[in-house]
């Protein structure tokens, strides 16, 4: 890992305020500037690039931004360590597997600035489902436990 990489960081907080790491996961496989959100609200976080950020100061926290798919690598799931059953998701490359409510993180390659009423607009090429609660079914019970969606 290096310094301007993103992770997703596992912790409890203690009560004397220190942190104890359950799982570190080292996300960004390319540098650059990343949005993360859930489908259908306000990005509720960004990471900006330590050279040359396309996004700078341009965008606040909880803004709507408008996503466009562009040339995009094959979508992956980010799998927290779990067991990840075949999906339509796993190397998709258009948005008809996206669905309200799934948390993403996106890599930006173009952002344009919110002017007036007109939203902030960012291109992205790269696509990871993030850990997302999903409503599903039981379909083996026996271990391995498998859910369907």
């Amino acid at each position: 890992m290096e310094q301007g990489q993103v992770a997703s960081l596992d912790t409890i907080l203690s009560p004397d305020g220190s942190l104890t790491l359950l799982e570190y996961d080292p996300l960004a496989i390319m540098e650059g500037d990343w949005i993360e959100g859930i489908i259908g609200l306000p990005p509720n976080d960004f990471v900006l690039s330590n050279n040359n950020s396309l996004i700078g100061n341009n965008l606040k926290l909880g803004a709507p931004v408008r996503i466009t798919l562009a040339s995009p690598k094959p979508f992956v799931v980010d799998s927290k360590g779990l067991v990840i059953p075949n999906s339509s998701f796993s190397g998709a490359v258009d948005a008809s597997v996206l669905t309200p409510g799934q948390t993403l993180a996106l890599h930006v390659v173009s952002f344009t600035p919110r002017t007036g009423t007109t939203l902030a607009a960012a291109s992205v090429d790269f696509v990871y489902l993030r850990f997302t609660h999903a409503t599903g079914s039981v379909a083996n019970v026996a271990p391995p436990n498998i859910f369907t969606t």
